[in-house]
């Protein structure tokens, strides 16, 4: 009978050793979730340590709740090495934090309190990015960090075209390629516009005349009010860089773009009538890439 008595105490302990053991396992999983998009974690390692996390996917999010120390983050798509253009978002406050890119020399700052920017983009060096996220040895004043990233695929002949970072007219050939290749495509008139000095960029309302395209619902409709309250309107919401000054202008225009981080982002939006001009020679001389419309 003690013997009997004394097997079962030693195995009740080992049993209980093994249950707090899968109980700070689990816990510790619940803590710090990653794969290869997104990351939910806290804290840093202990010491002067990177921790190093590697994303091989075209979008994802990065949710650092206490955040102390320093974070790389290794960015690609896929197992390939298609060169990329990356934009960083970060949601929220970003208080004392810094994000730098990794260049071959020295670390670039990309975002920081100091320079108030939100979104930042850049591009990759075959086929792969390196961003740094560096809180500092202390505890931050950030409570969590949310940082969204996306990554597009450099289309040959399209020059890197992305109107967050270039502030030029498209042509002809960089529009046909925008118009096969954009998440949405809409015809129609500017109605507002408001500057968004905190997110840098400037916010267009668009009455939409026609949408030819849209993967998500950036165009919808709304009640007129002021005319018919049974009568409805399409509109949507767009944004273009701050720096590029846009303006309020006459006439109708047919607006092509991306939804990135969130947002829907003009690429191309030339004049219709200048529309109709390379579509017609696009027709003619056969160089058109999908069907295009008026």
């Amino acid at each position: 009978m003690v013997r009997s008595r004394q097997s079962w105490t030693i195995g009740s302990i080992i049993l209980s050793i093994i249950l707090i053991f899968l109980s700070l396992s689990v816990s510790d999983v619940h803590s710090q979730v990653s794969d290869t998009c997104n990351w939910f974690g806290s804290g840093s390692k202990i010491g002067n340590e990177v921790r190093s996390l590697y994303f091989k996917c075209s979008q994802g999010t990065i949710a650092w709740r206490r955040p102390k120390g320093t974070i790389r983050v290794h960015l690609k798509i896929g197992n390939g090495s298609k060169d990329f253009k990356g934009c960083l978002k970060v949601i929220g406050p970003i208080g004392n934090i810094q994000i730098f890119l990794e260049s071959s020399k020295k670390l670039l700052p990309l975002i920081n309190k100091e320079n108030g920017r939100k979104i930042h983009c850049f591009a990759s060096n075959s086929g792969s990015a390196a961003v740094y996220i560096e809180a500092g040895p202390t505890q931050s004043s950030v409570s969590t960090l949310n940082v969204q990233y996306d990554l597009q695929a450099v289309r040959r002949g399209f020059n890197s075209l992305d109107l967050w970072e270039e502030c030029r007219p498209c042509s002809p050939e960089e529009t046909l390629m925008a118009f096969c290749s954009s998440d949405f495509v809409a015809a129609g008139t500017i109605s507002a516009m408001a500057q968004n000095t905190d997110e840098d960029r400037t916010e267009l309302t668009i009455r939409s005349t026609r949408v030819l395209r849209q993967v998500s619902q950036v165009f919808t409709k709304k009640q007129k009010r002021e005319i018919d309250s049974h009568s409805e309107v399409t509109y949507g919401a767009l944004n273009v860089p701050l720096a590029c000054g846009a303006t309020e202008g006459p006439g109708e225009f047919i607006f092509m773009g991306h939804l990135r981080l969130g947002e829907a982002r003009v690429v191309c939006a030339p004049r219709i009538e200048e529309w109709a001009v390379i579509v017609d020679k696009a027709k003619f001389e056969g160089t058109a890439q999908c069907n295009v419309e008026l």
